[in-house]
């Protein structure tokens, strides 16, 4: 397992900086960058996780490593919630219908509810995308570990204003986008391998 010294240490040398102080003193930096370029484009089975959320308010906090949701269900009874934007989700409130449909919308770092009412035996379970791992925190990522040469691309593709004018750069934005393309192709064709494809999040409805 490769630790986060151990990372540092190889990007400075696959771009021929080994010794560079002051381009391995920015490295933190870089790696802070390609690591929320990942966290806006990756989406793999290894980042599913799930998590159950008590009912006590209509804006109900989401999981601090939270992504991307996939699935929202109110338990008992096991209820589906469908997807909505946050501004439907507020004229929905606005005009509280006596029946509404139970629906959320993800705003901010919250879920946004309506038509359901607040009950602390009731739970939303959520299925959802995780962050990857904050490697300098952790100083272990699975990412690293398994991904290696997507993990690369997604920090050197940052590197133009320390590298000027070398083409490499242009190679390396390239690089991470196929790179990235594959990663999810062959977890497509891993997921629905022998099985019809469905979608993961619940439709939007006006």
């Amino acid at each position: 397992m490769m630790t986060y010294q151990q990372f540092k240490d190889y990007l400075a040398r696959f771009v021929w900086r080994d010794g560079d102080t002051a381009f391995e003193s920015d490295l933190d930096l870089l790696i802070k960058m390609g690591e929320t370029r990942l966290n806006r484009d990756l989406r793999i089975q290894r980042q599913i996780e799930s998590a159950t959320l008590p009912v006590t308010a209509l804006d109900v906090a989401l999981p601090n490593n939270y992504a991307e949701a996939r699935t929202v269900t109110l338990s008992d009874p096991e209820t589906p919630l469908t997807l909505i934007s946050p501004r439907q989700l507020q004229d929905r409130r606005a005009v509280a219908p006596a029946r509404p449909q139970p629906v959320y919308a993800i705003i901010g770092r919250q879920i946004g509810l309506v038509g359901i009412e607040t009950d602390s035996s009731r739970n939303l379970e959520l299925s959802y995308y995780a962050r990857i791992p904050d490697f300098e925190t952790d100083d272990t990522s699975w990412l690293a570990d398994d991904y290696l040469d997507l993990y690369t691309y997604a920090v050197l593709r940052h590197t133009a204003s320390y590298l000027r004018d070398d083409e490499r750069v242009a190679l390396w934005q390239n690089e991470y986008l196929e790179t990235l393309n594959s990663v999810m192709a062959e977890e497509v064709n891993r997921r629905f391998a022998g099985s019809p494809m469905v979608p993961n999040l619940p439709g939007v409805v006006a």
